[in-house]
């Protein structure tokens, strides 16, 4: 993929850095596009390693399953 979409459903690829890998062949949902680079926040559909939380668990806000992924991290669902 070359870039995000507000709302676009994803699937992490299996190759991918920063620990991702672990995450290769689920889904999520972008849920917020960041302005500094190509990257997004992807609210993922299952529960995520301790080791990539961002946010605890039980976030008050719901980002207990967010990740920071890369546009070439992922594939887009149809």
């Amino acid at each position: 993929m070359r870039d995000f979409k507000q709302g676009q459903k994803v699937r992490v690829k299996a190759g991918t850095t920063g620990g991702a890998d672990e995450l290769a062949g689920k889904t999520g949902t972008v849920a917020r596009l960041r302005r500094a680079d190509s990257c997004a926040w992807v609210a993922m559909d299952c529960d995520l390693p301790d080791g990539l939380r961002a946010f605890p668990a039980d976030d008050e806000h719901g980002r207990g399953r967010h990740i920071i992924l890369d546009p070439s991290e992922c594939e887009a669902v149809r």
